[in-house]
Formats: structure tokens, sequence, C-alpha cells
């Protein structure tokens, strides 16, 4: 920086920042290994944010430090404030760790605040030419904004969103010019910092007296020409208060404070510290949002290289383009002789069912790669080029891959069958708890590199092209750094896979499971679309009738799909009482109708509204839509990587929400079909049929297994109804004496005891009273002492770790187990509770669809697992198969695990998913029951 030339300093209010920071970002927002980091992001972000924006010449932060002389004049001053919270404690110091990385001077004085040493600086820095701007969560430093000094402020409601104060903006939002900001504060009073108004004077009276007055002072000058008497008298009574308070809001700005660390030091941030600990933070966004003259240059001379780093890796990069059939097999022979390799396959779309091959990429060492593009290969292309790959992929070395179903499926379409598919690295990061899995983001965090996007590549929107469309140097650059940072982040997730004692999870099951969903997904199901068509027409009538009635009880027509629409209609024209204030008004969301429920008949239709229109937009109308052209059928996508409990997501179309026992849900499900030859989306050369089979409240079993309960596990072991047994006990009646309303609420207890539930939900969910409900909590856990036991063992453990896991180590980490705050500590436990054991079934499903896949292929039966949802496997079978089938599904699924009490299998089949007969229902050791 050279001395004597104007500069732009940025002043950042640290805990000002830190703590709006803390209260409008997601409590929940933690690392994968539990560490807090929603004050830390909401600071870092806004800092990247304002060094992007305003080019800074230096910054420097204020921190507060002891009490300030205020304290000592005005004993209330903020003595509303409650102590800092310990997990906001806790974020401090990377708060101040980062600081130090960007090498940002930081200034404390004591007996002031953050205020007072920001307002000195500010004072000094703009009276020598300098451009001043200020970064703050606190709107009292409005007071000194000037033509050389700005404010900064988040967005109300919006931390991530900033507007800049100028004095024209100030004068727009209070009709007042900056200087009288202190005079406002002190009329209205400030209960954030519990400085007490004037009674009778709000925000309308202050700004008057302040429009036609001018300053406090003048006020008090001019107090017997205010009107009405009230406010005159008012103010004459507390005319001591409003000196003082003057005195509490001023900001001090005479400090003898050092400028000469923010215009002369030359500021140097250490991106290497920088990157290390956003790398450590998780925080993959900012590391992309960082300035670009922050970054180190890149100097790797390699022509096809196509990294870019904040951090130098020792790792010189070759990437070769292979576009001529002997360099193939000179490639594929080298590459069979290695024990590792990674692959990527480019398409022409995301969309694998609908995207064309573009090109293959190979790595075998950490900065080698090759890409095998198949618009430059030759004139027959794909075949030429994958039958010379087929040695190579179906067999010789291990497969390392990201996202390794994608590539799997591409490659499969063309008739290759990628084996041995050995470790994916999305799902081993996702199995050791990163927060995001994208290759991208683990080149970022894991390596300290920055890759190139694939938006950057194809654009997006309207001028996004496709992978067909780039050239073959570009797609080059892009396909060999994915296989290349993938070989390099196996070599790391690999070690750390075994450190965890994840090897079971992951080898056993995990990656079996890829080629399993592979198939489910290139297979699809049919689905009948005259069905949904009948059925949309059939909602649309219902929405409308349902419409009309809530217009005729609003006596207008609004946009019931608007919630600030429709919080007008309920908390100020009905005059309902609202639950959680939002931004734009009282929320609207399904919680809270759900808690308004019987107050006023209109919350029950808008329920209903909100129910029909979902299922028609959702599915009904979408699911004809999404039908792939190629094969007739509907694809989703099941990803190994979203649930942390590791149930399987559905999406693109989620095929696993359709509601179950609703009559609207069956009819949706009666539209998923057998496949047949007019259609022409048959998968059998026969007629076929659907077949289900459903574990039988596998949860409850995983719990008496875990807990080793004998009540539990004797109901279960003799086939006795459990949740009559669990009435009979609550009730103290003999089971033969349960009716149906008193099974109805051991049915409830029992689902609900697994996922944590409290006598307050109970309360809920069945209308009891609340002291009733907490009674019913209390016998369930006095008849069944172990499940107590182990649910106080679980919360126990969590509280001292700061995670659970499951029996294979599946991991959830507790940021909130520990938390000052009941609500979110309550969350944690009810999480802490649940996920051992809904993790343990996930693991016992998948398991099964390993099994039931390979008995399938083994036996030779025609019979194709299409759905997953959570506790059911859906299969399309040939008709005449359809008894082999189902002997072979329930035997597998019902000895993929080896619990304590048996596993049930029901099975039924049906033309359609909505009507089914049942078939059987047996367990391990035991005998069909047709």
């Amino acid at each position: 920086m050279n001395e004597g030339c104007a500069v732009k300093v940025v002043l950042i209010d640290a805990y000002s920042l830190i703590y709006r920071a803390y209260h409008a970002l997601p409590s929940d927002l933690a690392t994968s290994k539990g560490e807090k980091t929603n004050a830390i992001y909401g600071f870092c972000n806004m800092l990247v944010q304002v060094i992007n924006r305003e080019n800074p010449d230096s910054i420097a932060v204020a921190f507060d430090v002891g009490k300030a002389f205020r304290h000592d004049e005005f004993v209330e001053y903020k003595a509303q404030r409650a102590p800092m919270p310990d997990d906001l404690q806790a974020q401090i110091g990377r708060v101040r760790q980062v600081i130090a990385a960007f090498d940002i001077p930081v200034y404390e004085v004591p007996g002031y605040e953050a205020d007072d040493v920001i307002g000195s600086l500010a004072k000094k820095l703009s009276s020598q030419g300098h451009q001043v701007v200020i970064v703050t969560g606190d709107k009292d430093f409005l007071q000194l904004v000037s033509d050389s000094v700005s404010v900064v402020l988040p967005a109300r409601g919006r931390f991530s969103e900033v507007q800049v104060y100028t004095p024209d903006l100030v004068r727009l939002q209070y009709g007042f010019d900056p200087r009288y900001i202190v005079d406002f504060k002190a009329l209205m009073g400030d209960a954030s910092d519990n400085i007490p108004g004037v009674p009778g004077v709000g925000e309308k009276t202050a700004r008057s007296l302040i429009q036609t007055f001018g300053s406090l002072q003048n006020i008090l000058e001019n107090v017997d020409s205010i009107k009405p008497e009230r406010i005159r008298n008012a103010i004459k009574e507390h005319q001591s208060q409003l000196i003082q308070n003057l005195r509490l809001a001023t900001i001090v700005t005479d400090i003898d404070v050092d400028i000469e660390p923010v215009i002369s030091h030359a500021w140097a941030p250490d991106m290497q510290k920088v990157n290390e600990i956003f790398r450590e933070l998780e925080f993959r966004s900012l590391m992309y949002r960082l300035p670009k003259y922050f970054e180190p240059q890149n100097t790797s001379s390699e022509k096809v290289a196509s990294v870019e780093r904040n951090e130098q890796p020792q790792i010189q990069e070759k990437y070769e383009i292979v576009s001529d059939q002997e360099s193939l097999r000179r490639l594929v022979r080298e590459l069979l002789a290695k024990e590792y390799i990674a692959f990527d396959t480019e398409t022409s779309g995301k969309n694998v069912m609908e995207s064309d091959l573009v090109g293959v990429s190979f790595s075998p060492k950490a900065g080698i790669a090759y890409y095998v593009p198949i618009n430059g290969f030759s004139d027959d292309g794909t075949k030429d080029l994958l039958d010379e790959l087929s040695p190579l992929l179906e067999g010789g070395p291990k497969k390392i891959a990201h996202n390794a179903k994608f590539d799997y499926m591409a490659l499969y379409k063309h008739g290759i069958r990628v084996s041995p598919l050995y470790f994916d690295t999305s799902i081993a990061a996702f199995l050791l708890n990163e927060t995001s899995v994208g290759l991208k983001d683990l080149a970022a965090t894991r390596l300290g590199i920055q890759m190139t996007t694939i938006d950057s590549l194809i654009g997006k929107g309207k001028n996004q092209k496709t992978m067909l469309e780039v050239s073959v140097d570009e797609c080059a650059r892009y396909a060999c750094a994915d296989a290349d940072m993938t070989f390099r982040l196996f070599t790391m997730l690999e070690k750390e896979i075994v450190e965890r004692k994840l090897q079971d999870l992951f080898y056993t099951l995990e990656m079996p499971l890829v080629p399993v969903l592979a198939d489910m997904e290139m297979t699809g199901v049919a689905i009948d679309a005259d069905a949904l068509k009948s059925l949309s027409t059939k909602l649309y009538e219902q929405i409308r009738d349902i419409e009309s009635q809530i217009y005729e009880i609003a006596g207008y027509e609004f946009n019931l799909k608007s919630p600030q629409q429709l919080s007008k209609f309920l908390f100020q024209d009905l005059g309902l009482k609202g639950i959680r204030k939002t931004s734009k008004g009282y929320s609207t969301d399904a919680a809270t109708l759900e808690a308004l429920s019987g107050q006023h008949p209109v919350i029950d239709l808008i329920l209903s509204y909100r129910q029909l229109t979902k299922l028609k937009d959702t599915y009904v109308d979408a699911l004809p839509l999404m039908v792939s052209r190629s094969t007739g059928r509907l694809h989703t996508n099941f990803s190994q990587t979203s649930a942390v409990t590791g149930r399987l997501a559905s999406s693109d179309p989620n095929l696993q929400n359709i509601p179950i026992r609703s009559s609207l849900g069956k009819e949706v499900r009666k539209a998923f079909v057998a496949g047949s030859p007019e259609k022409n989306n048959a998968i059998f050369d026969e007629p076929s049929v659907l077949l289900s089979a459903d574990y039988s409240q596998i949860e409850l079993r995983v719990l008496a297994h875990v807990t080793d309960e004998p009540k539990l596990k004797e109901a279960f072991s003799r086939d006795i109804d459990i949740h009559a047994l669990t009435a009979s006990r609550l009730f103290g009646v003999p089971i033969e004496s349960v009716d149906d309303n008193m099974r109805r609420m051991g049915k409830t207890i029992n689902f609900g005891i697994i996922y944590g539930m409290s006598g307050f939900r109970l309360a809920r969910d069945t209308g009891l009273e609340q002291r009733e409900a907490n009674l019913f909590v209390k016998r369930y856990m006095d008849q069944f002492p172990r499940v107590k036991a182990y649910f106080e063992q679980l919360i126990k453990e969590a509280e001292k770790k700061g995670y659970v896991e499951t029996p294979l180590g599946r991991r959830r980490y507790l940021p909130d187990i520990t938390s000052s705050n009941p609500q979110r500590r309550e969350a944690a436990r009810r999480a802490a509770i649940n996920m051992p054991i809904q993790g343990m079934a996930a693991d016992i499903i998948k398991q099964a669809m390993i099994d039931v896949h390979s008995a399938l292929e083994r036996e030779g039966i025609k019979a194709k697992m299409i759905l997953q949802v959570h506790d059911e496997l859906l299969f399309e079978v040939a008709e005449s198969q359809l008894d082999r089938a189902a002997e072979v599904i329930v035997r597998e699924m019902s000895t993929a695990f080896d619990l304590s009490v048996p596993l049930v299998v029901e099975a039924e089949y049906g033309p359609n998913w909505g009507e089914m007969t049942p078939i059987r229902k047996v367990s391990a050791g035991q005998e069909a029951n047709a």
C-alpha cells in the first residue's frame, strides 16, 4: 500500500455480525465431524462477500473486550442479554483463526465497545481523505454515515443479502439526516441495549419530532411547542433520562487509535491457511468465491491440465487424448497390468437413460489420465471403442469411480458390465460424514484443488451446450481431471474407511448395491397414463370445489398458493392467532396449519387443498411427462448418499412419498402397472404382474434385537400381535380384552417410541391430555425397562462422543445433543434414539436387495426388482413364474440378516401397485402360509 494515497478501508464489527449469523442461520449447520459452524459461516460469508464487492485496500476488525463505560453509567445497560450460548462461544476461536489467516488487524480497547473503536477509526480515516465501509449487524452505526463513510447491514430476514447505507438511503428510509439517528434512538429507546424510551413516543412520533425540530437538544429547548400535550409532558418528565439516553446511544469517535496498521500495512492474506481452515470447516462455496487475485498463479505447463489451484499439489499432471486404434490397444494393455484404475464417462446429458456416450477417461495414478473420445475416435464410434475397451472394463484391475452408478449405467446401456466395481469415492465420502460428496467439492476440501465446473464448460440456461458440442480438447481436460481427482481421493478415502472400521459397511453392503440399483433404475416401472389422466380430471374437480368453499368463507378470491395472501386471510381477516412469524408475516406452513386444526373449518379445507394439489402436481400430472421415450417406462434415481440414516432416497421423480394409506394415494398406486407389449413397455416376452414384498414391523423387530428386551422378543418369536401386547401392558388388561381403540394407541406408541416420541408429541397425535400422554409414555418405559435403558445409554454416549452409530459403523453427528437450547437438544436426543434403529433397518433391506437380485439371476427367474420404498420391494414378475419368484424373494428377504427375532415378510401380487392380493407371510425357519 502506498503511503499518502487515499485508500478504501473496511471496518468489521465482529461480535455484531457473529451474533446476527448465529441467530439467522440454521442451528444444525455443522461439519461432517459435528463442529457447529452457523456463526462462523455467516461471518466468513459476509467477509468474502464484502471483499468481492468492495475490493478494499485494507480491512480491520474490532471486538468488544470486557465492560464498557456505559455499564458504569447505567447499570441496566444490556442487562437483559443472556450469556453467550456455549455452542456460539465454541465458534469464536475459529472466527479469530479466519481473521488471522486473512491478515486482518484486530482492535480491542478496554473500557470501550467495538462501536466506539470503529467510530474512532472511521472518523480518523475519513478526516484524512480515506473511504470507509463499516460492516455490522447494528443499525446504531447509521449515525456515522457520511459522504466518506457507508454502512453495510445484512438484510432483514436474509443474512446473506446486504443493504449498503449511504446518506441518501438513510434520508429515504428515516426522513432525516444520519446525524439525527442517535437522537431518534434516544427518544424511542432501544430494547436490544435495554435503553428505555419515553412512554408514548414510538417510531412515528420520534420521526415526526426530529423532522420538525432536528436534534434532541433542539427538541428540549422547544418542548413547550410540542403537541399533543401528553407527548410534551412525557418529554418534560423524562428530560434527564433522554440526556442519558443520548450519551449511551452516541458512538465515541475520539479514542486514540492507531490507524497505521490499516493504511500502511501491506495486506497479504495467507491463502494456504485460509483454504486449510475453509476445508476443515467444509466451506466449499466460499472457497470458490474467493477473489481470483487471492489465488497463486497456476504454473502447470501441461497442455491439457484442467485444475485451478489455491494450493499447488506436488504432482505433475500428464493428461493425454487417445484417438486412434493402435494407441487405444496400447493403453488397454498398459492399464490391464494395473491393480486399480479410476474411470469416468462423459455423456450428452445428465439423464443417463436419455443420453449418448461421449467419451471415457481413465487414471491409473495420481496426475496421470487418458481420455478416449467417441466422437473423435473412428467412423464406427461407440462400437469400435467399446469392443476395444471391453476386456479392460469387464475384467482386469479394480475399478474406482465417483458416483459409479451413473458411469456403470452409461456403459451398461452399450452392453458393457463394469467389473470388478471396487470403490465409489462419493459413497466413501458420505460414510465418512462429508457434508457434500460432489467431486468438485471434495477436490476443494480434501485436495485443495479447484476444478473446472460443468457450468463453466457447457454454460447454463438457454445458452447451455451438450458435451457433444464441446471440443475434444476441452472435453479431455475436463474428463481427465475427473478421473485423476477420483484416483487421488481414492488413495485418501480408502485408508480412512479402514481407520473407521467401515469395511463391512462399504465393501459388503454399499458397493455391491451399486449394480443392483443400476439394474433397477434401467428397468424402470410402467405406468398407466390414461388412468392418471382420468384421476387428474377427478382431482381438478375436487380442488375447484374446495377452492369455492374457501372463497365463500373469505368473501373474496385470492391465491391459495401464496403464503402472504393466505397469511392475511387467516390471521388478519379471520383473526386466528399466528404461531411463528417470518419476515413476510405469520407462517402458514404445514406444522402451523396442523396446530390450528379445529379452530376454524377452513383449516381442514386448506390442508385438503394442499394435499390434493401436491398429489396432482407432483405425481398425477408430472409422471406421464417423465416416461422415457426409449423404454416407455418411468426411471427414478436411487441415491445412497442422501439420508444420514442410510435409507435410500428416490428422486426425479421421488416415488417414495406417494401416500400409502389415503384412498387417493391408492388411486395413484393403481397407475403403476406391469408392462405390456401393446404399450411397448414390456420387459418379458410373456404376460407379467407386480409383486410386493414388505418387511413386517422391521424397526420394532430391530428394537427388540438391539435392546434384548425379553417381552418384545417373546412376542415376535411367538408371532403375538405386538400392538395388542403393548396396549395390554399400557391399559393393564389381558391381551384378549384389548379393543380396537386400545390397539390403535399401542400402535401409535410402538412406532412413536422408536422416533423418541415424548408425551407432548403423543398428546398432539392422539388428542390425549398432556398428563395422560406423559403417563402412557412412562408406563411403556416401565413395562419395557431394557428399551428405556437402551435409550438412556444412547443419549449418554451421544453426549460424550457427539455422535451415534449403527452396528455396522454408520455414524450421525449430533452437535445439538448438549445444546443449551431445549428444543434443539430434545430434537438431537430424538435423532440419537431413532438413527441406530432406522439405520440398521435400512442396512437390512439393502442386504436383502443384494441377496434377492443375486438369487433371481442365479436361478434364472423372470423377475425384476423395480422399486424400493423403505421396507417394501416391488418387482415385476412373469406371470408363469409368480409362485417360484415369491418363494425365492421371501426366502432371501427373511434370511438377509441374523436377528434374534424372526424377520417376517408379507408378499402380495396384482395387475397394479394399488390392487394386490396376499400371497404368503413367512419368516426364517417358518413354513409358508398361503
